[in-house]
């Protein structure tokens, strides 16, 4: 009570209860979803793994989610939980997106569901690019750009590349786009901090053509002032590749194998290596399996001038690169596989259902949602919203202060319907604005 002038003022609280049956929080935002089941892992289940989702020519998408795909969003089979997802390439109902799962399973088909919500009308940016890289990522660099000489990471980081004298960026590739490295100089530069002595993995993908005898690719290298560096470098010689591990001072390690199966392809290479007792392991993983394991008796010497993409081949083009990674962890045998099933074809490693509309009603208004009034003053309550399926019925409000109205509605738009109600007494009062649905 304001004394100085005689006025009664009372806080009414608008309480918006929406009448509808084991609502999903995913459709509080969204109007349509697709369920998406992905295969179980290869092997363990998988902490915050990043499953690709890639989606060709969606008629639904197309039409329903919006130009940029930023209405896109993911939860998990509760279809609660949000997950954190970062869209790569978005276009006319084909989406490349990465998602982080909070528990890949082996075995418990629930974890690895997910549902894909879209609406065109939805507000803001869904994406949280960085969460998506969260478990002991160094540098992700996608090679999704069309032009310039920036190579982002989508790391927390921040491990930007520069490219220097790439033949084409944009470049069609297994996963979106990539980029075309011709012969000599050719490559990326990338900060020191990509790589951790200690313990780690590195994970690239490559097309080369080895037809001509003698061709020869570095695929990863860390620049050392001392001349210490260490690489990868593939050949071809005969019918055979020669895969070489160099761990400093020119001194390497060679493992040879059939060229079959490996010219004119995508392929996936992944290190992992681990110090421990005064010696590094490094297992070489090719196409998901473990292909070359080294040991050096040394800790492997970090770059103190820039780690390298390319910079050194003799064919032209060299190899089109994509999806470039570091982490500051040994990747498990059952991670880095289910990475490449994943991402080899990830059409076959999921399936998608046909899309789900909205039953609930879609509130879009109420108002107000917190007033203050004086006694005696009418005040209006008023709501909007929509119905995909099914037509509204009655809108019903309690005004807290035991009196209640409603009116018929019909159709499926609410625009600004309004119940008025009269207050007598000075009360903090709860109201509830009820809409009913068929």
């Amino acid at each position: 009570m304001n004394k100085n002038t005689g006025c009664y003022f009372f806080l009414v609280l608008i309480l918006n209860i929406i009448i509808t049956k084991n609502i999903q929080a995913g459709w509080n935002e969204f109007w349509y979803r697709k369920i998406i089941t992905n295969n179980f892992s290869c092997s363990g289940d998988l902490t915050n793994f990043p499953l690709l989702v890639v989606i060709s020519n969606d008629a639904s998408l197309s039409a329903k989610a919006s130009n940029n795909g930023h209405d896109i969003a993911f939860t998990g089979y509760d279809g609660t939980t949000r997950l954190a997802h970062e869209i790569e390439y978005y276009d006319a109902g084909t989406l490349v997106a990465w998602v982080r799962i909070p528990l890949f399973s082996a075995a418990v088909q629930s974890s690895n569901i997910i549902y894909m919500y879209y609406c065109k009308d939805g507000s803001g940016n869904q994406q949280d690019t960085q969460a998506v890289w969260s478990e002991k990522y160094l540098t992700v660099q996608h090679f999704e750009e069309t032009s310039g000489t920036l190579i982002s990471d989508s790391s927390s980081n921040g491990y930007n590349g520069t490219a220097a004298g790439v033949k084409t960026l944009n470049t069609n590739t297994v996963i979106g786009s990539g980029a075309a490295l011709n012969n000599g100089s050719d490559g990326f530069s990338l900060a020191t901090g990509v790589f951790n002595p200690s313990a780690g993995t590195w994970s690239i993908w490559y097309y080369t053509d080895y037809t001509a005898e003698g061709t020869a690719v570095r695929i990863f290298n860390a620049n050392h002032s001392s001349g210490s560096d260490w690489e990868h470098r593939d050949y071809k010689s005969g019918g055979n590749m020669t895969r070489r591990f160099y761990y400093g001072n020119d001194a390497y390690i060679s493992t040879s194998f059939s060229l079959s199966g490996w010219d004119n392809k995508w392929n996936q290479i992944c290190y992992t290596w681990e110090y421990s007792g005064g010696t590094t392991t490094v297992n070489v993983f090719t196409n998901g399996i473990l292909t070359s394991t080294y040991s050096s008796a040394n800790l492997l010497i970090n770059a103190d001038l820039n780690w390298e993409l390319g910079h050194w081949q003799s064919v032209s083009p060299a190899c089109v690169m994509d999806e470039f990674n570091t982490a500051s962890a040994a990747r498990s045998a059952g991670w880095i596989k289910t990475a490449y099933s994943n991402q080899v074809n990830p059409a076959a490693f999921r399936s998608i259902g046909a899309e789900e509309t909205n039953p609930h009603v879609i509130i879009t208004e109420c108002v107000p949602s917190a007033y203050t009034t004086a006694a005696g003053e009418e005040l209006s309550f008023s709501v909007s919203g929509r119905l995909l399926i099914g037509t509204f019925t009655s809108l019903a409000v309690d005004f807290g202060d035991g009196i209640t109205d409603s009116k018929a509605l019909s159709g499926v738009l609410l625009n600004s319907e309004k119940i008025t109600h009269t207050y007598a007494r000075q009360t903090n009062c709860i109201a509830a604005i009820i809409v009913y649905a068929s």
